[in-house]
């Protein structure tokens, strides 16, 4: 017996959902060594996270103030160097003195490192507090036809709790926008989720028998 099945289709999730949520990381962020040690020589890591401490520290937010104060330049440094690899070419990077003068100033740079600072504070925040989310198992990511977007489920639950959740995630890379978004979520462990991708924009999951999504 086939299970429940939803359809998502990526153009409704469209733009909306990427608004606000400053450029999420791929699935596997991985930044060239060249870009990263350019950055470390530099010290434009310990530049930026110091803005970017300001801003959030002006901001109300939930954080404990150990973990703001425990943010370190190094945590950052391949995150800057990812978002600006779009923007300089190997022969920029030869050239950094001209070119990175004004890191500070790319947008691009300074939303991914403020999604960065503040994901590494939920971390130490939740770990303190009991309430960090552990991701025990998970899928490949299934892609679709133009290899534009992938879609996996893993199972989650909080550290030192039995209780369990299975979470299917969306990410899609399209040119000038990415799109990041959790499209549903089952209560307990399940490791039989069909993902199926009708076309490039339309994914379809196989869910199991008499499992009810928390939200869909």
């Amino acid at each position: 017996m086939r299970g429940a099945c939803i359809v998502a289709s990526v153009s409704l999730l469209g733009a909306e959902l990427a608004r606000g949520q400053a450029l999420p990381q791929p699935p596997d962020l991985v930044a060239k060594p060249a870009y990263v040690a350019l950055v470390r020589s530099m010290h434009e890591d310990e530049k930026v996270l110091e803005i970017v401490r300001r801003q959030i520290q002006g901001e109300k937010h939930a954080f404990r103030a150990e973990c703001l104060a425990n943010l370190r330049p190094g945590l950052i440094t391949p995150t800057i160097a990812w978002a600006i690899e779009p923007s300089f070419s190997a022969d920029d990077v030869a050239e950094a003195t001209r070119f990175f003068a004004n890191i500070t100033q790319q947008s691009r740079v300074m939303l991914s490192v403020r999604a960065e600072v503040l994901d590494l504070l939920n971390i130490c925040t939740e770990t303190r507090e009991g309430t960090r989310q552990i991701t025990y198992c998970q899928s490949e990511w299934v892609q679709n036809p133009d290899q534009s977007c992938s879609a996996r489920y893993d199972v989650a639950g909080r550290a030192g709790d039995t209780a369990r959740s299975t979470r299917v995630s969306l990410y899609c890379d399209f040119k000038g926008s990415d799109l990041s978004s959790l499209l549903t979520e089952l209560p307990g462990q399940h490791e039989t989720i069909g993902l199926s991708w009708r076309d490039s924009r339309t994914l379809e999951l196989v869910l199991p028998p008499s499992v009810t999504p928390r939200y869909k």
